[in-house]
Formats: structure tokens, C-alpha cells, sequence
């Protein structure tokens, strides 16, 4: 619904009484001019409705609520109303010989007596307007001067009781006249030529000003009507509303067709029912919290981006924002329907039940998939802070250690493990384990695969296990816990693990199905070429080393090389065993005496 941009002309009205009019009728005009104030929300059209509907509709309720409010006509006296179009024309009367008179409306009915209003020049040149009794009686608180080619505002003359003026369709630049008419309570300067608002500074009963289609640059004096419920201030020069913000009782504005900017006034209007202010530069909205009763806003053709606080304003039941870059965001529309559950016209298009139903439903797909995205954002950037967090316990505990080379045999050069340095484990808590499909991929300490955190079917499906971060030396006391947890893992491969020594793969041999090993980014096998033949020696069941198959030339040189260890530690007096740990020495427990058996686990 547009505001309408034209006055509240035609009309009718009855005789009223010839007497004074007296409280009660004081009453009915106040009631009068409130109703027209609620005209004029009622009046509010669709943008695109031309401006002579607007007349023919705003017209037709003036009517309507006139003929409810006026007095009982008296015996004897029928009136017409008064015509809409002033001619000027020159009198030649004898009884006006000092000044120009013209006769401004001359109307008879079949029966009587004729209503007479004269718009003439005094001495002083300037306009005035008069009415005889008839025409008084008939209407005392309106004149309808609209359409009349008039250059300047007349002064009225006796009229003590006006409460509605028309002066719309005219070329009036100046309406000081207006100034003393301080009982009026609707003023309709429409489609004028008016650059200045200054003589409403003192106008404390004025309920309806309608100034659309003049040269206003400004409203400055218009906040001399505190008690203003309707502005129509379209089609002007207007730049700025600052002076609005003291009307605190305004419902309905209509400021399209200017060139406004900021529209932060309306959050200092809280009664604000209606409002337009389409075709403006109006680049973001207002707080709308601040309007608790705003029912229709329409602000096509601006350049407004986003929605603010618009979702908020619940009782919006029509809104207009086509012709704006916030229109091209994703879902706009689903989104406002959803937003306003009042809202019965969206963009000139009415909503129906079953579009607020499939806007609905397209939301809330998107946010569930808005949900997914944030959960998997929120799962990246808590696995980047466990797996910082696990790089910095690694680095914190990783050491230089000495090693002890001894030589076993003159034609093979075995390392052998030190004795086990107490060292500090990292804190338990500094751990990551990530379940693909078959893999398990753990950084930091196992913990979940040993604690039973993960379900056994789970367990007993996993076939690859990948481990970072984690010392192999504390590793290779606990891979027969692991083994046990995961029975099936055919594949592991050790990261960041700082295997240095033959001894840290001696646990591996509890995986009885492991077929794959990889340590290609460990030390141990950048700097020892001869791991590679011990662990197929200490691992039966391995067939790829580092993506390379095993070939039976290298199991016999495994054989060749570390088969007599077996040999010469069953040799060994069991005296010489005591002291070391039992996984120190890199020996098959199974070819040993009963007796002398080393767990190498």
C-alpha cells in the first residue's frame, strides 16, 4: 500500500444548524479529523497504482466517513458542495469599488438558495478569501480551494473554526497565511510549488500535512506540530529528516521520491505504522526494534545490502525491498517469509500458506547443512589443536641420546639399544586417534586403543594402523597391549616416532597378521641399512618393507646374519643376561632354552 499523494478533496456535506457550533460539534471535528488521519493509512496503495485511483479511492472514504460523522440536517435547508475549480474573474459591483473582487463559487440547487465564496484583493493587494453564512453553515470546518490556479495563498477570513483546508493542484510558493489557522487539524498542500515549511512552527491541532510533489529541500519547522499523525512529504528535494525525530505520535510517512540517505530518524518514532520511502539512496536500514507497531515499509529502489535488523520486526504484514542488492543475496525471499510470520506481502507478491510451507522446508535443509559445515569447521580446528598440540609434547621430550656400538660379529655391525634412559612420558591427554574406513591414524599416545574407547567390531575391523608423534622406545613396551586391542592389522607404519634402534621393532612381532611395515621417515632407517634384514629375521609374516616386496635373497641373507645370534646367546652363561632389561637384546625368544627364554615384547 503506496501513501496517497494527492489531498483529501471532494466530499460532501449536509446543512448543519445555523447556530455557533458548539462543544459536541468541537467533538465530531476532532473525531472527523482523526478518522482522516486513519484515511489516509487506509489509503495507502500499492506503488504502482496510479495517483487518480488514489484520488477516486481517498475521495470516496472521505465521503464515507463525513456522511457518518455530520450533525441532522435542519427543516428548510439543502446545501451542494462546493466546487472544485476557482475562476478568476473581474466585478465591476459599486459595493467594491476599493478593491478586485472575484467570484470564487457560485452553486444553486433546484430548490433555493445559492452558496457563495469570493477570493478577492483588499487595498493592500493581497489574496483573500471569504464565504457567505450559507457556505459557512453548510461546511464551517473545511474549504477546498484545490485545483484553483492559485499563485499565492489566500487569508481567510473569520474563520475561527476551520479544521480542514485543501489547497493541493495549485502553484502556491508561500503559505504565511496559514500560520494563524491553528485549530487546523488537516492541511493539504499537495502538488504545489513550496520551498519552505516555516509557518508550521505553531501548529498544535494539525493531525494531517500532505506536502508530496513541491521543491521542499527541508522540513525544518515542522516540528512545530507535535501532534502530527500522517506526513506526506513525496516526490520533494528532501536530503535529510532530522527534524522528524521530535514528532513522536507520527503513524504513517510517505517520503519517496527524494533523495534521503539516513533513515535512523524512524528509530526516535516508536508509533510509526506506515511507511515508504521508495526511490530514495537509502544504503541500510534503520534499527526496526524501535518500531513496535510498523505494519507496512516499503523501500524499493534503494541501495539497501542487507536485512539488519529487519527479521525482527514481527509485525511487519507488508514489505517492499525489490530493486535493492539485499533482493540477489541467497534465499532472500525464503528467508523474510520464514522471518515475518504476519507478513502477507512480500516484494508486490502475495505469500500463501503453502509458499511460507516450502520456505520452510528449503531452510531448514539449509541449515542442517549450515550445521554439517560449522560441525566439520569446529572438527578441523579441534583435530590442527590436537595434533599442535601432540607436535609440541613430541619436540618438548625429544633428546639427543647416547648410543653403545658393539660388534658382534666382524662381518655385520649391529647397534645395540643403551640401557633404557628414564625419560618423561608425554601427558596422556595429548592425544588424537582419527578412524578411515580400515586405517586408524593415532597421534600422540594410543590411548584410545588401549583403554577400550573404541567398540571391538571397530577394533577387530581395522587392518592399517598409522602412528605419529609418539617415542617407538615407549612404543615397544606397549604393541603386544595393542596387538591384543587390534588382532587384525596387516599394515603399520611409524611417523615422528624417532626409531633409532633395532630393539624398538622387537614388540612389532606380536602383530601375528602383519604383512606391511613402514619407516621410511624414521631414522632408524636413514641411518642403519641393516634394519631392513632384521626385521624380516624378527618378523616371519612380513612381505613389503617401505613398498618394497620382500625376495627370498633377502631372507637368507636375514638368516645369514642374524640366525647365529640365536646360536650364541643359547651359549651364554644366564649370569650375563642379569642386569640388562629383557627387551634390550634383539634375540627370537623361541629359539632360546626353556630356561633362558628373553621376552622381547
Amino acid at each position: 500500500m503506496a501513501f496517497a499523494g494527492a489531498s483529501l478533496s471532494g466530499g460532501t456535506s449536509s446543512n448543519a444548524s445555523r447556530r455557533r457550533p458548539s462543544l459536541e460539534s468541537n467533538k465530531q471535528t476532532l473525531t472527523l479529523a482523526s478518522n482522516a488521519a486513519l484515511l489516509s493509512s487506509r489509503a495507502l496503495l500499492p506503488p504502482d497504482r496510479d495517483t487518480t485511483t488514489q484520488l477516486q479511492l481517498l475521495d470516496a472514504l472521505t465521503q464515507e466517513v463525513r456522511r457518518e460523522q455530520e450533525p441532522p440536517q435542519l427543516t428548510g435547508f439543502t446545501s451542494t458542495p462546493l466546487n472544485a475549480t476557482t475562476q478568476y474573474a473581474s466585478s465591476h459591483n459599486a459595493a467594491s469599488s476599493s478593491a478586485q473582487i472575484a467570484v470564487a463559487y457560485s452553486n444553486s440547487t433546484a430548490n433555493s438558495q445559492k452558496h457563495h465564496t469570493f477570493l478577492y484583493q483588499d487595498a493592500n493587494q493581497q489574496l483573500m478569501f471569504a464565504r457567505d453564512a450559507l457556505s459557512k453553515e453548510a461546511s464551517p470546518d473545511r474549504i477546498d480551494l484545490s485545483a484553483g490556479q492559485l499563485e499565492s495563498c489566500p487569508i481567510f477570513e473569520n474563520e475561527m473554526y476551520l479544521r480542514i483546508l485543501l489547497l493541493s493542484q495549485n502553484r502556491i510558493q508561500f503559505i504565511q497565511p496559514v500560520r494563524v489557522l491553528r485549530n487546523l487539524i488537516v492541511l493539504d498542500l499537495t502538488e504545489n510549488r513550496l520551498k519552505d515549511l516555516s509557518p508550521l512552527a505553531d501548529m498544535p491541532a494539525l493531525r494531517v500535512l500532505l506536502v508530496g510533489g513541491n521543491r521542499l529541500q527541508s522540513l525544518e519547522g515542522i516540528q512545530g506540530c507535535p501532534c502530527l499523525d500522517v506526513l506526506n512529504a513525496s516526490g520533494n528535494r528532501l536530503s535529510t529528516i532530522e527534524p522528524l525525530r521530535q514528532l513522536s505520535q507520527l503513524r504513517d510517512l510517505n517520503l519517496a521520491n527524494n533523495n534521503i540517505h539516513d533513515l535512523s530518524v524512524m528509530e526516535q518514532l516508536p508509533c510509526l505504522t506506515n511507511v515508504n520511502a521508495s526511490n530514495n539512496a537509502i544504503a541500510q536500514l534503520p534499527n526496526l526494534q524501535s518500531n513496535p507497531s510498523l505494519e507496512t515499509l516499503y523501500l524499493s529502489r534503494n541501495k539497501i545490502e542487507g536485512a539488519g535488523s529487519l527479521d525482527e520486526c514481527k509485525t511487519l504484514l507488508e514489505l517492499a525491498l525489490d530493486e535493492n542488492p539485499v533482493v540477489q543475496t541467497e534465499h532472500y525471499r525464503e528467508k523474510r517469509i520464514l522471518a515475518l510470520p504476519s507478513l502477507r506481502l512480500l516484494d508486490g507478491k502475495r505469500i500463501s500458506p503453502d509458499m511460507r510451507r516450502m520456505a520452510g522446508i528449503t531452510l531448514r535443509r539449509i541449515q542442517e547443512k549450515a550445521d554439517q559445515a560449522a560441525r566439520a569447521e569446529q572438527q578441523r580446528e579441534q583435530r590442527e589443536t590436537a595434533i599442535n598440540a601432540c607436535k609440541t609434547a613430541w619436540f618438548s621430550i625429544l633428546r639427543p641420546r647416547k648410543r653403545r656400538l658393539g660388534r658382534l660379529f666382524q662381518d655385520a655391525m649391529l647397534t645395540l639399544a643403551p640401557l633404557v634412559e628414564t625419560q618423561p612420558k608425554p601427558q596422556r591427554q595429548l592425544a588424537l586417534t582419527e578412524i578411515q574406513g580400515l586405517q586408524i591414524v593415532q597421534y600422540g599416545y594410543p590411548r584410545d586403543i588401549l583403554d577400550g574407547s573404541i567398540g571391538t567390531s571397530t577394533a577387530q575391523s581395522i587392518t592399517q594402523l598409522h602412528l605419529l608423534y609418539y617415542p617407538a622406545r615407549l612404543l615397544n613396551a606397549q604393541w603386544s597391549r595393542v596387538a591384543r586391542r587390534l588382532p587384525n592389522v596387516t599394515s603399520i607404519r611409524l611417523q615422528h616416532c624417532d626409531c633409532r634402534h633395532l630393539v624398538e621393532l622387537n614388540g612389532l612381532a606380536a602383530f601375528k597378521r602383519l604383512t606391511t611395515l613402514n619407516l621410511a621417515a624414521e631414522p632408524l632407517a636413514q641411518e642403519m641399512p641393516q634394519w631392513r634384514l632384521y626385521a624380516i629375521h624378527r618378523i616371519a609374516t612380513l612381505q613389503t618393507i617401505d613398498g618394497q616386496p620382500i625376495t627370498v635373497t633377502q631372507r637368507m641373507e636375514a638368516h645369514r646374519c642374524f640366525g647365529p645370534l640365536t646360536i650364541i646367546m643359547n651359549q651364554l652363561p644366564a649370569m650375563t643376561l642379569a642386569g640388562r632389561r629383557h627387551h634390550d637384546l634383539p634375540v627370537d625368544e623361541s629359539a632360546l632354552p626353556a630356561a633362558r627364554v628373553v621376552s622381547l615384547c
